[in-house]
């Protein structure tokens, strides 16, 4: 290497360091992405270190430094071989769009509004755009509910469970259909958490908001507990569920991982587009806003809006609930 030009040189070099933020990204992932500084705030880079390693691995091989070049065919192996499962449909748990199946339709909609922050008319025109069914809304502040009830959003979607509060910590479930049961989820989080029961004629749904706590650096504990207490809860609803919000976590996080191993499948998961972004809005790039199902639901369909005045996109899930006795699991209260 010392009789190399000075900009070969400098090259050698950026392909080697491109190559270590790679695998800090991989080693964080195959670890866990889990509890502890650095490692999820390392993880969630894993689609673009993957990325960043097979542009290395092209200049490692113009550069013909053949022993970086194996170890960066290392580093794109991997994490593709991670990754891309999320690019391929589940065919057990989701419906094709306009496929005849028995059963109903569930259509959910999650938007966390930027501490009640988002255009109330915006808001509001995207529910009836979208249509639907059940809407969960993240950082609902007291100030946003009398915006959006003004601006039309009480008369699209008439049935509420609210727990709005100043700042952040705020949520809320909207139904255009009645809610049998409501309450908040048992199990300690750092925001509180409302759920609702909506009757379909195949069954009810348990619908459970979701808001965690953001995993930054050195304050992780309260992340993956409040994502310990879905799993918790997840595993010991029966029958049918949708968990919707924003997970703060993505599919590369141990802890976000382990609420799927309690049953839930991510819709996006589910449909071949695992590796799509919902943060930040502008240009997103990470999946943090999520809907889960469970209970012998199928995914019909997901995509993502943009809501002026927030952060994140809002995900708008298509579902379809099965026909009574169809699936395994009826009970509807957690």
């Amino acid at each position: 290497m010392t009789n190399r030009p000075p900009l070969v040189r400098l090259l050698v070099w950026v392909v080697r360091l491109a190559l270590a933020a790679a695998a800090a990204s991989l080693l964080a992932r195959l670890l866990g992405g889990g509890t502890a500084t650095p490692l999820p705030q390392l993880a969630v880079f894993l689609p673009y270190a993957a990325a960043v390693a097979a542009l290395a691995l092209l200049g490692a091989l113009a550069l013909r430094i053949w022993r970086t070049a194996a170890v960066a065919a290392v580093l794109v192996a991997v994490p593709v071989a991670l990754l891309a499962p999320r690019f391929v449909t589940d065919p057990g748990l989701t419906v094709r769009p306009g496929a005849r199946a028995a059963g109903d339709t569930l259509r959910v909609m999650t938007a966390n509004v930027l501490a009640g922050g988002a255009d109330a008319e915006d808001v509001v025109a995207t529910v009836r755009r979208e249509a639907p069914d059940v809407l969960a809304v993240e950082e609902l502040t007291p100030a946003a509910v009398r915006r959006f009830d003004a601006a039309g959003l009480a008369k699209a979607l008439p049935h509420r469970i609210l727990r709005a509060e100043p700042g952040v910590a705020g949520m809320g479930l909207y139904s255009r259909l009645p809610l049998r049961a409501t309450g908040v989820l048992k199990e300690p989080t750092t925001f509180a958490m409302p759920w609702a029961v909506v009757d379909l004629p195949g069954g009810p749904v348990r619908i459970q908001a979701v808001h965690t706590f953001p995993p930054l650096p050195l304050r992780e504990g309260r992340w993956s507990d409040d994502l310990a207490a879905l799993a918790r809860r997840a595993r010991v609803t029966p029958g049918r569920q949708v968990l919707l919000g924003d997970f703060n976590a993505t599919l590369d996080h141990g802890p976000f991982r382990k609420v799927l191993a309690a049953g839930p499948a991510d819709v996006h998961d589910a449909l071949g587009r695992g590796l799509v972004r919902t943060w930040p809005s502008g240009l997103p790039l990470f999946h943090l806003d999520h809907v889960l199902f469970a209970g012998g639901l199928k995914a019909v369909d997901v995509h993502e809006r943009t809501i002026p005045g927030t952060d994140h996109l809002a995900v708008v899930a298509e579902l379809r609930v099965p026909s009574a006795g169809s699936a395994p699991g009826t009970g509807s209260r957690p």
